[in-house]
């Protein structure tokens, strides 16, 4: 592939992720919102030991979708960390890692992406896998659950 069709590559896959965390940050706003408009009905509708638990309840619902929130804006703020024009030989944050194992693209964790023929899996720097694949190049292996993986492409 020349280096045009790389770059496109990475900003798809870029953008998958970035569309999958914004769908998190809505559908916890929603849900928080929900939890909230619950906890408001209550209060009009009940008293006593009942409203306190119903409230409690929401509350935790809410307190729940708040990190779920949280935490799509962190992987929103990590991904915009990401420019996709840079191509690179050694496997980082933004790269496109090809190995005899499967496609990673390190940048999140999320589901993964099918682009033309091929699957790639939206992996984190942390993650177990992610952390095996850091500062790795093209025609490196490594093992992984007990099997060798050869990196077949970075970039």
């Amino acid at each position: 592939m020349h280096n045009q069709t790389l770059i496109t590559l990475k900003q798809q896959l870029l953008e998958a992720c970035q569309q999958a965390q914004a769908k998190r940050v809505e559908y916890a706003r929603k849900a928080m919102e929900e939890a909230q408009q619950a906890a408001n009905q209550e209060e009009k509708s009940t008293a006593g030991d009942k409203y306190d638990t119903s409230r409690a309840m929401s509350q935790n619902v809410r307190d729940m979708n708040a990190k779920q929130l949280q935490e799509a804006l962190k992987e929103i703020a990590s991904l915009q960390q990401i420019k996709p024009e840079i191509l690179v030989s050694q496997a980082k944050l933004g790269s496109v890692v090809k190995t005899s194992m499967g496609n990673y693209f390190i940048a999140i964790s999320g589901g993964p992406y099918v682009l033309g023929k091929e699957k790639y899996f939206s992996i984190s720097p942390a993650s177990p896998i992610g952390e095996l694949l850091y500062n790795k190049r093209k025609g490196e292996s490594f093992v992984f659950r007990d099997k060798s993986i050869l990196i077949t492409d970075v970039f």
